[in-house]
């Protein structure tokens, strides 16, 4: 991961979920950080095994899954928000119908975004 890094919490029940934006570092002189891929890192603290997911543009793309109590990190292929980089993060409880849907966000290059899914 570069150091051109901003964070951003995104805070999850089972029916909502919020962004908040928790600042940055300065990026290296060295790395390019357009050529770093974004990271999506989801802390799981419900007791329900999550299938994360990207939205983008009504396409929903699967990440993987984190288990509970687990932290997963997954890092985001460019072709899910170069373009269209407004997306929707979606941690769906494995074998039930309900999902919590982040709120629309940007993402960049180099970002860093956290997904905390709390327990419910």
């Amino acid at each position: 991961m570069s150091n051109h890094t901003l964070r951003r919490f995104v805070l999850a029940t089972m029916t909502a979920v919020s962004l908040s934006a928790c600042g940055g570092s300065q990026p290296d002189p060295g790395v390019n950080p357009d050529n770093t891929p974004a990271i999506l890192k989801v802390e799981n603290q419900s007791q329900e095994t999550m299938t994360i997911f990207v939205l983008r543009s009504g396409t929903r793309m699967r990440l993987g899954t984190v288990n509970p109590g687990a932290t997963q990190t997954f890092q985001m292929a460019r072709t899910l928000y170069l373009g269209a980089p407004r997306i929707r993060i979606v941690a769906d409880p494995l074998g039930r119908t309900r999902n919590s849907v982040s709120e629309e966000f940007d993402v960049r290059p180099g970002e860093e975004i956290v997904m905390r899914i709390l327990p419910t």
